[in-house]
């Protein structure tokens, strides 16, 4: 396919823009994704529930895979609102919400459980989330994945964080800057 590509004409390759063949690897048929969200405490669940109720009713999203790296025990003996809801969730087979518990999966508590390939994603496109946002929009994801499908082997995402600087020198160097 490669060498096909190569060979073909200038005009050929123009109209074919953006092409969805090698290279580069794409994935032009994908048309829904998996969402993997990683929390370990209940005080971070009032935030992510309300991440959570958005992202299952967006149109592509086939499943949500919550990994729990804490005790199931943690969730399970909670009579917390927010952790009922996940549970019941979790239970009711027409939701796409599914708990993996790290855990009782033989992985530790680790911030890399999240790409774990033991909570077996049943999509070919995974879009991660840390438990207290960012949530996009509907938009950014949907333009987010036909980034995604025309180079399905690279990464795609943001990560905006508010970084405050509180060191007096940090303060200066960003004063300076903005006056330049």
């Amino acid at each position: 396919a490669l060498r096909n590509w190569n060979e073909e004409d200038f005009e050929s390759k123009k109209r074919s823009y953006p092409t969805c063949r090698l290279p580069p690897p794409t994935s032009c048929k994908v048309t829904s994704y998996s969402i993997v969200i990683m929390s370990h405490k209940i005080d971070r669940l009032p935030n992510m529930m309300k991440g959570v109720r958005d992202l299952i009713r967006w149109s592509k999203t086939a499943e949500l895979i919550v990994v729990w790296n804490s005790a199931p025990e943690v969730l399970h003996s909670s009579n917390d609102r927010h952790v009922r809801e996940l549970l019941s969730m979790n239970s009711n087979p027409e939701n796409p919400v599914r708990i993996f518990y790290s855990l009782d999966n033989g992985l530790e508590n680790n911030l890399l459980n999240r790409y774990h390939p033991s909570i077996k994603p049943s999509q070919e496109l995974v879009m991660f989330f840390d438990d207290d946002g960012p949530f996009f929009s509907e938009l950014a994801m949907d333009v987010g994945m036909e980034l995604w499908k025309r180079n399905s082997d690279a990464q795609v995402g943001a990560f905006p964080r508010n970084i405050r600087f509180t060191s007096k020198r940090m303060l200066d160097v960003q004063k300076d800057t903005i006056e330049k």
